[in-house]
């Protein structure tokens, strides 16, 4: 005979610790996150645009972009 599983009972459950405030004293400031930054993207600036030259347009993906046909009405 060939084991398959084993029943065994459950662990004790660990206590938990409090929800809110787990994290506290774990982040750190690097910066205004407020302000815009100064980079100029290459999307808005027209640099990469020899990478797209040859892609077809996506599919739509929305339903507003979606065209249905229309219904006809009895």
């Amino acid at each position: 005979m060939v084991w398959v599983a084993k029943l065994a009972p459950p662990d004790e459950p660990r206590p938990r610790g409090p929800l809110f405030g787990y994290m506290a004293g774990t982040a750190s400031i690097r910066g205004d996150i407020v302000r815009a930054p100064t980079v100029e993207w290459a999307a808005l600036s027209g640099t990469e645009d020899h990478l797209y030259a040859g892609l077809e347009r996506a599919a739509p993906t929305s339903r507003l972009e979606r065209k249905k046909p229309g219904r006809a009405h009895k």
